[in-house]
């Protein structure tokens, strides 16, 4: 009874607001990507995205999690999770990318060059999940609109690229990949220029760290290596990958049929996914709460527990 979730209820209403505006921002490419391209190049485009997102949560080796549960925990920390993190995103994208474009190429019947595929594959591995991992940063900061803006802006950015090149280009599949890439890639940058510069310096033992307390202080380092940073992240990379495969599986066997079922499959599941937002905006504010409290995991059993009881109940009514 002692517990009042207006704050929660605010944070919630936030990412809400910004996860309708990005559920628009897709919808609309999806309607005006179909109409341009046409339902075999649409569907070509979907398949060849839904093989390499397989490949996404692998890229971000679970750090996207680690850095929500131990920065809400820890705030005086995130910075230099951010720096660790941001070293293992860096290689295991260079080492999956090339895997992704390969698993593109041999899954999918033939519809785009190898350069084209291996520009997607880049966007949709690297891109992605360096923007997922950055905009966790602000999620355990507890900045609820931050970070539902940062996930926003993606599918934004790429709706304008589309608009500016529908509007100068003649339809082709090849075009629109290269553009999805461009964007992808140049968002991502422009989100790692604006918060990577408040990560912590490589080394705190230079005599101008030493002698400002307050760097050391917030960049005391934690004695984790990169190596249980990663064994802490398997579990989220297990649970992600298994999430995407169920989600995304059926779109490159649909693909050996003909890609105009798969593109129809793609705007199905866009519409469903609509009927999720209010739940995936509450679940989103509730996390960094969650592991912020003294004991994270009580409160998860229990507010966990209302939010199932609540996805259920409208399961139910619908």
């Amino acid at each position: 009874m002692s517990w009042r979730p207006g704050a929660y209820a605010r944070d919630g209403l936030r990412v809400f607001g910004w996860l309708v505006l990005r559920a628009a921002a897709q919808a609309i490419t999806v309607l005006l990507l179909a109409r341009w391209l046409g339902a075999s190049q649409y569907g070509a485009f979907v398949a060849a995205v839904a093989v390499a997102s397989f490949f996404t949560p692998l890229a971000s080796m679970g750090m996207a999690a680690v850095i929500l549960g131990d920065g809400a925990r820890t705030p005086q920390e995130i910075d230099v999770l951010l720096r660790k993190a941001v070293r293992l995103w860096l290689r295991a994208s260079l080492a999956v990318t090339p895997i992704a474009v390969v698993a593109i190429y041999a899954s999918l019947p033939p519809a785009a060059p190898l350069a084209a595929l291996a520009a997607l594959a880049l966007a949709e591995v690297a891109a992605v999940s360096l923007v997922e991992l950055l905009a966790r940063v602000a999620q355990a900061k507890q900045r609820a609109g931050y970070y539902g803006a940062i996930l926003a802006g993606l599918p934004w950015s790429r709706l304008a690229v589309l608009l500016v090149l529908a509007a100068w280009v003649e339809p082709s599949l090849d075009a629109w990949v290269l553009a999805y890439a461009v964007a992808s890639l140049l968002y991502a940058a422009v989100i790692a220029a604006v918060i990577l510069p408040r990560a912590c310096p490589t080394d705190l033992t230079q005599p101008q760290y030493m002698r400002n307390p307050a760097t050391v202080g917030r960049c005391g380092y934690k004695s984790l290596s990169a190596a249980n940073l990663a064994r802490e992240g398997t579990p989220f990379v297990a649970g992600a990958l298994a999430s995407r495969l169920q989600a995304e599986f059926n779109k490159p066997v649909l693909a050996q049929l003909g890609y105009a079922q798969v593109g129809a499959f793609g705007v199905a599941q866009r519409v469903i996914d609509l009927a999720t937002l209010p739940l995936a905006a509450l679940q989103e504010a509730l996390w960094p709460r969650v592991f912020a409290t003294p004991h994270p995991y009580a409160r998860l059993w229990r507010t966990g527990a209302s939010l199932l009881l609540l996805a259920l109940t409208a399961g139910e009514g619908s």
